[in-house]
């Protein structure tokens, strides 16, 4: 199928199983509806592929969107996410347990750790003048 077909198909809910990759915000928000709410579930080109209707979920959408604090947002998006695991509308592709980053030796680490730091062995850095400036002078730049 060329790219063109595919994506009308897409738009049109056209198909019995579809690849998609998403990336949601380390703070899930609004965009849930996009992805699984029921406005979303008969609108053409919409995220919500599954086509997925439920008043359960939107109202845990609305829960999770309209918390105001952490520790509600938290309970709202666990109890979400188990009620859409429950509905098997997803098969669990590409994931991988660990972030890949690569260093290059012109930067340097904090003695203190980055207050957004993922807590999951990925560090932060900042750029190294003196190591900058010795790599440019071996002509590396």
């Amino acid at each position: 199928m060329d790219p063109s077909g595919w994506a009308e198909r897409r738009r049109q809910f056209d198909f019995d199983l579809a690849t998609a990759a998403w990336q949601v915000a380390v703070t899930p928000g609004a965009e849930l509806r996009a992805f699984y709410g029921s406005d979303a579930a008969t609108a053409d080109g919409s995220n919500n592929l599954s086509g997925l209707s439920d008043p359960v979920v939107d109202a845990l959408i609305e829960h999770a969107v309209e918390a105001e604090t952490r520790e509600e947002l938290v309970v709202a998006a666990r109890a979400l996410d188990r009620v859409l695991r429950s509905k098997h509308i997803w098969i669990g592709n590409w994931h991988l347990g660990a972030h890949r980053v690569a260093v290059w030796d012109i930067f340097g680490m904090p003695d203190t750790p980055a207050p957004y730091d993922f807590n999951r062995g990925v560090e932060f850095w900042w750029l190294d003048q003196e190591k900058h400036a010795a790599l440019i002078e071996a002509g590396a730049f």
